[in-house]
C-alpha cells in the first residue's frame, strides 16, 4: 500500500506490479538493500572512489570525464547533499549519528569557503543587494535587461 498516487508515465518502463514489489518488500529487506549501498559509498568509500582520502564525496567514480560539472574527481553541493542525505538515513539503520556527524563536518571544513576564499565579502553592502537578471525561455531572448533595483 503506497501513501500517494504515481502520476502517470512515471515508471520509467517498469511496470506497476515492479514499484508494488519493492513498496511491499518488509522494511528488514529495504535496511538490508540500504546497508549494502551505504557500505559501498560511504563505509568504503574511498576504496571504491565515491570519496577522497579526505573523505571529500566526489560527483562520480569516473576519473575523466567530460561533463559539466567536472573533468574528473571534484565535487559538488549535489554530491555533498546526498552523502549528508545518506548518513542521515544510516542514523535511521543503525541508531549511530557518528558518520552524519563527520559528513557534516566535512562539508563545513572542503565545501563552505572561510573569509580569506572570499576577500571581496567585506565590500558587501546588504541594503544594496545583487542585480537580478530574468531567466528566459529561449536562448534567442538573450541578453536579458538587468534590473538593478531589486528590493529585499
Amino acid at each position: 500500500h503506497r501513501s500517494y498516487p504515481s502520476p502517470d508515465g512515471t515508471h520509467h518502463g517498469k511496470s506497476s506490479e515492479y514499484f508494488h514489489s519493492i513498496r511491499s518488500q518488509p522494511a528488514d529487506s529495504l535496511k538490508d538493500r540500504f546497508n549494502e549501498h551505504y557500505a559501498k559509498v560511504v563505509t568504503n568509500g574511498k576504496a571504491n572512489g565515491y570519496l577522497s582520502v579526505d573523505g571529500v564525496p566526489y560527483h562520480s567514480v569516473e576519473t575523466l570525464m567530460v561533463e559539466a560539472p567536472d573533468y574528473g574527481h571534484e565535487t559538488t553541493s549535489e554530491a555533498y547533499s546526498e552523502y549528508v542525505w545518506l548518513t542521515a538515513m544510516n542514523v535511521w539503520a543503525t541508531g549511530s549519528t557518528t558518520d552524519f556527524a563527520a559528513a557534516w563536518t566535512s562539508l563545513e571544513t572542503y565545501i563552505i569557503p572561510s573569509a580569506e576564499d572570499q576577500p571581496t565579502c567585506s565590500s558587501y553592502d546588504p541594503s544594496t543587494p545583487a542585480s537580478y537578471a530574468p531567466e528566459e525561455d529561449s536562448p534567442s531572448d538573450y541578453p536579458v535587461q538587468i534590473d538593478r533595483n531589486v528590493k529585499t
